[in-house]
């Protein structure tokens, strides 16, 4: 089985790295707090802040090898490894400064152990454009943190949303949506008939 995963938001946890690089740019401590919308607009940061997030991390060397993974996804993504099936991330970064954010993310995956022989990673500038690798690798099925990605799926591919408090509003009745990464995993894939 080919199986595509995201990263941000899926494996490591984006909203909680970005969080901490805006109180040291902003030079502010807050507390963190979940975001319930994807692109942070819920959130105490003013869109100014968040563009001085963004631009930070464009000037940080190697950032995005700094951020924590969500254990309970990494541990259940090894142990099912060894089955004959083939991985692929799927993900979008911003670059940063060092090495290139493919070098960076092939770093942090190696580092927990997620960057076995039948893996393969491939970065893109959009979220948007997932949906036209996903359907150009022909994997059996994705899972992403962004529900207008997993909307937007084409339906050669089952799509899951992993549940996150940025992605429960607004989600059509005719989506798959899993607690876990462990659940996805062990989902039979059942295609939604096109339409």
């Amino acid at each position: 089985m080919k199986i595509g995963i995201d990263i941000d938001g899926v494996l490591c946890n984006w909203a909680q790295g970005f969080h901490n690089l805006l109180c040291d740019v902003v030079g502010e401590k807050r507390p963190f707090v979940v975001p319930t919308q994807w692109d942070l607009g819920n959130t105490s940061w003013t869109p100014e802040q968040i563009d001085l997030g963004w631009e930070a991390i464009r000037n940080t060397r190697d950032w995005w090898i700094t951020l924590e993974p969500y254990r309970d996804n990494v541990n259940a993504l090894r142990a099912f490894f060894g089955g004959g099936d083939d991985f692929y991330y799927v993900t979008s970064r911003t670059p940063s400064d060092g090495f290139s954010v493919l070098k960076q993310t092939q770093h942090w995956l190696d580092s927990l152990d997620l960057l076995l022989h039948g893996c393969s990673i491939l970065v893109v500038d959009k979220p948007s454009f997932k949906r036209n690798v996903v359907l150009g690798l022909a994997l059996d099925k994705f899972i992403d943190d962004k529900l207008e990605t997993v909307v937007d799926g084409h339906p050669s591919t089952d799509w899951y949303l992993l549940s996150r408090e940025w992605n429960k509003s607004g989600r059509p009745n005719n989506i798959k949506v899993v607690d876990t990464l462990e659940e996805y995993l062990n989902a039979p894939v059942c295609r939604l008939p096109p339409g």
